[in-house]
């Protein structure tokens, strides 16, 4: 539950346990729908709801028909009902101005009642010491790679301890977390300044295969930019 795949009905494609999604298995589940559905991406708000996802904040958070998820800050999150491994997790954003925001990723819980505990894709356009495409708490990024009020893309790749994140297409991060402290969770965005908005839009994600050098192989088939180092 919680997961649009686009109505493939293959339950050979991911394995699930008690509705958790933690690893692929075979082929990418193809979609079956017209449109700007991509083969192999999951959709988890493509109906114009919030697609079984949990509120920490009940309200804060609404869904448009086009698939847009938008909330209010501070403190507001959004966490997935559904786990994984190895996968990519992308979207495109738009921030208020000053508005702070994060893709979450390996979600295991909520430690201290305010913050997801996993990783953050980080979303802070104005940010001095930390802007959009570092992951907080372990690699930051002043470079301005993003700008409040335009949409642009953040793309994550986790594929083991290694973590890439892109903007607009460019690396902004690559990371090995050599304690490797999040294996697997769940998903979540968050918006988190007082009276400011971040909206997400054409939410995706694509499991990758248990196999680090099929995972990269998978992922570069997504982004062929990447560069030869990162593997």
């Amino acid at each position: 539950p919680g997961w649009n795949d686009h109505g493939t009905g293959d339950p050979n494609a991911l394995t699930q346990t008690r509705g958790f999604i933690v690893e692929w298995d075979g082929a990418p589940p193809a979609s079956t729908s017209s449109g700007s559905a991509t083969q192999g991406w999951l959709q988890p708000f493509a109906s114009g709801t919030l697609g079984g996802w949990t509120q920490d904040k009940p309200g804060a958070w609404r869904a448009t028909a086009d698939g847009t998820v938008v909330a209010l800050g501070p403190n507001a999150h959004l966490v997935s009902p559904n786990s994984m491994t190895n996968f990519e997790f992308k979207a495109e954003i738009r921030s208020d101005t000053g508005a702070n925001g994060g893709m979450y990723f390996r979600v295991v819980g909520v430690t201290d009642k305010r913050f997801p505990d996993g990783y953050e894709a980080q979303i802070y356009n104005v940010g001095a010491d930390t802007r959009t495409g570092g992951l907080f708490g372990f690699r930051d990024t002043t470079a301005q790679l993003a700008r409040d009020g335009e949409w642009f893309t953040q793309h994550v790749i986790a594929i083991g301890n290694h973590i890439v994140i892109l903007v607009k297409g460019q690396v902004a991060t690559d990371y090995l977390d050599q304690q490797n402290r999040f294996t697997a969770g769940k998903f979540g965005l968050q918006s988190n300044t007082q009276g400011k908005s971040v909206s997400y839009r054409k939410v995706m994600i694509k499991p990758l295969p248990a196999d680090p050098s099929a995972a990269w192989a998978e992922a570069r088939k997504d982004v062929p930019e990447l560069p030869a180092s990162i593997r």
